[in-house]
């Protein structure tokens, strides 16, 4: 998982990947995250 340094020619943890993994992780939250607020804004409009 390089794609971090790739990106910004970093390298925070000495290439153990576990910051990419914290990042890919905090990523997916954000995406569930949001779309649950979306299918629950619709399902809150549905019932009116």
């Amino acid at each position: 998982m390089d794609w971090f340094e790739q990106l910004t020619g970093l390298d925070p943890d000495a290439s153990s990947g576990t910051f990419e993994a914290m990042l890919a992780a905090l990523v997916g939250v954000i995406i569930i995250a949001a779309a649950w607020y979306v299918l629950s804004r619709r399902k809150a409009r549905a019932a009116r």
